[in-house]
C-alpha cells in the first residue's frame, strides 16, 4: 500500500511539472510589427525565419514596442503574457 501511495504521488508531481512546463514559454526574438489598437504583435523568434502573430493579454501596454526591437516574450497559446525589451549590444571599443 505504501509503495502505491509513493508511486501515485510521484506520478502526480510529474504531471503537474509537465503541465507547468507546457503552460508558458519564454522566447527571445525581434518584433516585426505592432498593432496597438488590435493588441497584436508580429514576432520572429531567434534562430527562425517564421513570424508568429501573438495577441497581448489585457493590461499589456504595447506602446513601448517598436518594429525591429529585440525582446524577450513570455507567451502561452499565442497570447503574450509578458515582454521585456532587451538592451542593445554594446559597440566594441575602437583603438589600442
Amino acid at each position: 500500500m505504501k509503495q502505491w501511495t509513493i508511486f501515485l504521488i510521484l506520478l502526480l508531481v510529474f504531471f503537474v511539472e509537465a503541465s507547468v512546463a507546457y503552460a508558458a514559454e519564454t522566447r527571445k526574438g525581434t518584433v516585426k510589427a505592432v498593432d496597438e489598437k488590435g493588441g497584436v504583435i508580429t514576432f520572429c523568434p531567434e534562430g527562425t525565419n517564421e513570424n508568429m502573430t501573438l495577441k497581448a493579454e489585457k493590461g499589456i501596454d504595447l506602446k513601448m514596442l517598436k518594429p525591429d526591437s529585440k525582446v524577450e516574450v513570455t507567451e502561452e497559446q499565442c497570447m503574450v503574457r509578458f515582454f521585456r525589451i532587451l538592451p542593445k549590444p554594446a559597440k566594441p571599443a575602437v583603438g589600442c
